[in-house]
């Protein structure tokens, strides 16, 4: 059997093609890579959504043969349907920052006290509540609400499914029903009727399109993987027993899974959050500071982060920061410099402090969720692309005296892969929980 992950991520796409491997292992191939950046539009930013299509199409044909494949998107981004299954108004991008302020906010206390999640202003809640203030008549004529995944696989198959890793990361589903919170989405003064039954990822929904296929050359089936990214990254973090896990990109999320969700005045005064997995279980998380900051001083100093990270081994470390306090409209050495109180002279003085106060942030989260859960663990599992800079795992590992094992930088088209192995009953899930390595302090 062929599998494809479809992985959207904002800046960069990816079509992998996988299949079982050697030593339980799972061999992967990328067939397509493609940008995707938001684009200019009515006075927002919005991802322009055919040439995705347009993409996906080109990808599929160059993948040559696949028995199955699914979709896999990085936020909560939706789509609004008419009764023909055309899209009403732009696809708007969370990385637009010019949502207007709303004059009734939702209150999110309520709603993490409903759902355990914690709503964010560029999240589906303020969005669809935005929209709505500014046209009271806006979801006039619309008969569907998608996910971005879940409009495109309608795209490929005519058929519409809701997946639940994305739905119940937008704050309106009831982790104990499984279900979305009508009594609550009512209260919000949102369309009921957009939110139908919700379908388990693993779901197949059906093959692709005769078009589709005749163009494309085969026929593969479309399954729901988690489609919402973090659910499909957690998938693919080692598993060990008394593990957290944590994952490294742009963002850093720590979290551990569990059956019930937690929900209370401790979990939401922490700042925790909880999100459904794709196995059935519910991940408690911490979200924080990632690796955006130290890519934006690559980006800044036009030096790789590989280069400035592996150089920062040699130099004094200046002291640590709150990164959440770092402003956006500085250079980062010159916010460095700011919360510092001291100058940062040069990018790779930065990048150790950067280093070290993702770790500290790292520490700080795992107490949290120690304490919140009542469990205590003794090593971290790392999935994401922290994952290929080695100093950066052995600094998590001095930091939190725990030691860190490393799984996929690859790690939403790994889940996908995953997901869709396990549907087929190729692999179980213990067997996917194999290391490329791991660090602790005690080794340096």
């Amino acid at each position: 059997m062929v599998y494809l992950s479809i992985t959207l991520g904002a800046g960069r796409c990816d079509i992998v093609k996988g299949h079982p491997g050697a030593g339980g292992r799972i061999a992967t191939e990328n067939v397509h890579t493609f940008e995707n950046n938001p684009i200019w539009k009515d006075g927002r930013f919005v991802w322009d959504i055919e040439r995705i299509y347009g993409e996906i199409v080109l990808g599929l044909k160059k993948a040559g043969k696949a028995d199955y494949l699914s979709i896999v998107f990085a936020g909560e981004d939706f789509v609004l349907l008419d009764e023909n299954g055309d899209i009403k108004g732009n696809v708007l991008s969370f990385l637009d920052k010019t949502t207007p302020k709303l004059e009734a906010r939702p209150d999110e206390a309520y709603i993490f006290n409903r759902t355990g999640v914690r709503i964010s202003e560029r999240g589906m809640v303020y969005q669809l509540l935005s929209l709505k203030e500014k046209d009271p008549d806006v979801f006039e004529g619309v008969a569907y609400l998608l996910s971005l995944s879940d409009y495109l696989v309608y795209r490929l198959t005519g058929v519409i499914k809701h997946e639940y890793t994305w739905a119940a990361a937008t704050g309106l589903v009831n982790p104990l029903a499984h279900d979305w919170d009508h009594e609550m989405i009512d209260g919000l003064a949102l369309p009921v009727h957009l939110f139908t039954a919700l379908s388990d990822a693993g779901t197949e929904v059906g093959t692709v399109s005769e078009d589709l296929s005749s163009r494309i050359g085969y026929a593969p089936v479309v399954l729901l993987s988690p489609s919402y990214a973090p659910a499909a990254e957690a998938l693919a973090a080692p598993k060990e027993d008394g593990c957290v896990f944590v994952l490294a990109d742009d963002e850093m999320t720590a979290g551990v899974s569990d059956s019930v969700p937690f929900i209370n005045d401790e979990a939401y005064t922490s700042g925790l959050s909880n999100e459904g997995s794709g196995n059935g279980t519910v991940r408690l998380v911490k979200k924080m500071s990632g690796l955006k900051i130290l890519r934006k001083l690559s980006d800044e100093s036009g030096i790789s982060l590989s280069s400035l990270i592996e150089a920062s081994r040699s130099v004094r470390l200046l002291g640590t920061v709150d990164l959440s306090l770092l402003a956006d409209d500085k250079s980062v050495k010159d916010g460095l410099s700011e919360l510092l109180g001291k100058d940062v002279e040069s990018e790779v003085e930065a990048v150790a402090v950067l280093l070290f106060s993702l770790a500290n942030s790292l520490k700080e989260a795992v107490s949290v969720l120690e304490k919140v859960s009542g469990k205590t663990f003794s090593s971290i599992a790392v999935a994401g692309s922290g994952v290929e800079y080695p100093l950066f795992m052995d600094i998590l590992a001095m930091e939190t005296g725990k030691p860190v094992i490393a799984g996929s930088s690859a790690s939403a088209s790994l889940g996908a892969l995953i997901s869709q192995l396990m549907r087929a009953g190729e692999i179980q899930l213990s067997s996917t929980t194999r290391a490329e390595f791991v660090t602790s302090y005690r080794r340096q």
